[in-house]
């Protein structure tokens, strides 16, 4: 192929009459695109040739940080570690991953907060229905666990699939000195690191959770095991106008509810076996801090959601849930498991489905708040159970599944 340039005793291309212009951009479009990857030449430029958009797979971390406040001066706008990542010509504007190329997807979202890379895996549903906002469920961890090792033995993407909503797997930091991952619930359990802002990591990964496709903003939900679960109830507290349902399995308060004033109606589930005592079931003196028994959490709970009637009892194969739905500041459901230690129940030996149970319970109360769409019929991701996830160690308290579920005692942990 040749190019033809301009002689000296031409005038350049781009400043001819506009006839000729429009003659010359028609042929270089016409050149298959060669013309505008290989060869830049005045001339060239002067057609205003240009590529149309491509939406390419990013393997690898974000490192344009201004193109993730939409603002790139190209236009261009990249996504984070694992998300798809769109390359916008020009003038275009960047549109986000298309809903079907994100269905049954799972992903790595990373965001900086106070200079410090925080991860997450996000599992997205199966079933994504154009334009209807879904849900969204973050799941967190319990000391010395991990995000890979809670969503695996919860079977993440199965959750995803059977409600259907987002599935997000926040990673806690390692505390210092023991290096067990951990969250700053307040009472539990940021050994060493008390001023660690995890409040700040929830923010940011709920705005960049926010930009990945619609979410339904009456259907916010939290849940967690024992540290995990002390979060959660710490996000019910301070982060209850975002939040709409919080799940704390084995966990307890993260600190005096007399400094807890929730906005918007929050829906408060509690799980306690009767037999844990890492966290006492009975409550009483815990690692220099005083928590509140199962029964004087209710009794707290009860009056700072303003709640006036006595609660309705249900049972669930081993487990007995009070109910109280009358409450100005949302609603509660504590559930007691006889005999059961520091784990998540399972279903095939408690006969109780925390997920069902928690769903049917937060769904019931996602109308009272502005948003629409989202779940369909409750399911339970998968039966799972015990604690002290493989390779955590006996310091970790992880959540067994699948074959690790049969295992003898699915692992007692020494931590909360």
């Amino acid at each position: 192929m040749t190019v033809r340039t301009s002689s000296p005793e031409e005038k350049p291309v781009h400043a001819r009459g506009p006839a000729r212009s429009a003659a010359l951009r028609s042929a270089a479009l016409r050149s298959a695109g060669l013309l505008c990857a290989g060869l830049l030449s005045v001339a060239l430029l002067a057609t205003g040739c240009r590529t149309a958009p491509v939406v390419a797979a990013d393997d690898g971390p974000a490192h344009d940080s201004a193109a993730h406040g939409g603002a790139a001066a190209d236009g261009a706008q990249q996504g984070r570690a694992g998300q798809a990542r769109v390359v916008a010509a020009p003038g275009d504007s960047a549109a986000p991953p298309r809903r079907s190329a994100l269905a049954g997807q799972q992903q790595v979202v990373t965001v900086t907060v106070g200079g410090v890379e925080r991860v997450a895996q996000v599992h997205f549903p199966s079933a994504l229905a154009a334009d209807v906002p879904v849900p969204v469920l973050y799941l967190f961890h319990g000391l010395g666990d991990s995000n890979e090792g809670f969503a695996a033995s919860l079977s993440a993407q199965q959750i995803a699939d059977r409600f259907p909503t987002v599935v997000v797997v926040p990673q806690g930091l390692e505390n210092p000195g023991d290096g067990a991952r951990s969250w700053n619930a307040g009472a539990c359990c940021a050994f060493g690191d008390p001023e660690r802002d995890d409040l700040a990591f929830f923010d940011a990964l709920h705005a960049e959770v926010l930009e990945l496709l619609p979410i339904d903003t009456a259907r916010v939900f939290a849940g967690g095991f024992s540290n995990g679960g002390f979060f959660s109830e710490r996000l019910a507290c301070e982060r209850s106008a975002v939040l709409t349902g919080a799940l704390n399995v084995g966990g307890a308060e993260p600190y005096d509810l007399a400094s807890c004033e929730p906005e918007g109606g929050v829906r408060i589930v509690r799980v306690h076996g009767t037999g844990d005592t890492r966290v006492p079931f009975t409550g009483g003196a815990w690692r220099g801090n005083e928590i509140l028994s199962f029964d004087g959490s209710f009794a707290r709970w009860h009056r700072v959601l303003s709640c006036s009637r006595s609660p309705e009892l249900t049972y669930h194969g081993r487990a007995t849930c009070r109910t109280v739905d009358d409450c100005r500041g949302g609603a509660m459901r504590y559930c007691r498991v006889d005999g059961l230690g520091h784990s998540w129940p399972r279903r095939s030996t408690e006969s109780f489905d925390v997920l069902d149970v928690t769903w049917s319970f937060w769904e019931a109360g996602a109308g009272r708040r502005v948003g629409s769409g989202g779940a369909a019929a409750p399911g339970d991701g998968a039966a799972v159970a015990g604690e002290g996830a493989a390779g955590e160690g006996a310091a970790g308290e992880g959540v067994a599944g699948g074959a690790a579920a049969g295992g003898a005692a699915a692992g007692e942990v020494e931590q909360p």
